[in-house]
């Protein structure tokens, strides 16, 4: 798969509620820095899933 857009979900969790946050993605200009550390992996591990 050659389309490197998309967005990644985040949800957080507490006693008080759920928040949601969306992100959009672009990896074809590299606009992952501002992304957590989970994030990332759960973006690597996203893409070794979809080239199988």
């Amino acid at each position: 798969m050659d389309n490197k857009l998309g967005i990644i979900l985040t949800s957080l969790h507490g006693r008080n509620g759920t928040r949601v946050y969306a992100r959009q993605i672009d990896l074809e200009q590299n606009k992952k820095e501002k992304l957590s550390e989970e994030e990332k992996e759960a973006i690597e591990k996203a893409l070794k899933v979809s080239e199988k």
